[in-house]
């Protein structure tokens, strides 16, 4: 994490989702443009809220295929933390842009908003860094919780879990124990060995000297190739994950889901 951006006020949350929570309850926002391509946690968050979800569409570059009005909410997801460059496009044009960096723990914030995800990067139980610009409100903990999770199953037990959390402010254990962590360098070393390994099979035009990267989203021409790349590399031991859920295969997004091939860099490098 870069020095502290003087533009913005840092929040420290228990979720990312509870972050986006916190922005929708703070200012009363009744309507957000979020994508398709999403992890849906983000619309459950927003109609936890009240707050109506309106999509839209991307292209193969990950940016939006529409245009906002000035005053809309749009809520841009750091797609693989790979979108830096998107992010800064899209933070000049509109000025009530939220990013959502959960994949992006290392990027600098932008737009109206920005938050996080410690425990995608870090060996964490939770923990979400809220930018805002300009507003010094707080809310006050509920509760703290810092048992990171014994294995992958109580993981996503955990995950069940986390939707039904309130809004809570980061204990100080946690946020120590992330202000120890720095693992962006690794993980770039390890992002471009993965890149000249796959670059030239990958359809995505990566900018690799901006990524702050959660994985090697790797773009192959179609599913058969994708599912093959997928069992290499769980022969390895590696689990690939399908981000999100399946959408219509008429959208253009759908190759997103299908053949995605979301390589891992590992945590605690």
């Amino acid at each position: 994490m870069k020095a502290l951006n003087s533009k913005y006020n840092l929040i420290k949350l228990n979720l990312a989702r509870n972050s986006l929570r916190y922005i929708v309850r703070v200012y009363g926002i009744k309507e957000m443009y979020i994508p398709y391509y999403v992890c849906p946690v983000i619309r459950r968050a927003l109609i936890q809220e009240k707050c109506k979800p309106l999509f839209y569409h991307i292209d193969d570059s990950f940016m939006p295929l529409q245009d906002f009005s000035k005053n809309a909410f749009i809520l841009y997801p750091n797609y693989f933390g790979v979108c830096d460059k998107n992010v800064d496009i899209l933070a000049q044009k509109y000025p009530h842009l939220v990013v959502d960096n959960a994949h992006s723990f290392y990027s600098e914030p932008m737009g109206f908003a920005s938050f996080n995800s410690a425990r995608k990067f870090l060996n964490v139980y939770n923990g979400s860094y809220l930018w805002i610009r300009d507003t010094s409100l707080k809310i006050a903990p509920e509760q703290e919780v810092n048992n990171a999770p014994k294995n992958e199953e109580e993981m996503y037990k955990n995950e069940r879990d986390f939707d039904k959390a309130e809004i809570e402010l980061l204990n100080e254990k946690t946020a120590d124990e992330i202000a120890r962590y720095d693992t962006l360098i690794l993980r770039r070393v390890k992002f471009l060995e993965l890149y000249e390994k796959y670059g030239n099979k990958n359809l995505l035009n990566i900018d690799i000297n901006s990524a702050s990267p959660f994985c090697y989203p790797c773009l192959l021409g179609d599913e058969f190739q994708a599912d093959e790349l997928a069992q290499e590399l769980q022969k390895k031991g590696l689990r690939i994950y399908r981000y999100w859920e399946e959408l219509p295969k008429d959208y253009g997004e759908y190759k997103f889901f299908r053949n995605l091939v979301p390589i891992p860099l590992g945590k605690n490098m």
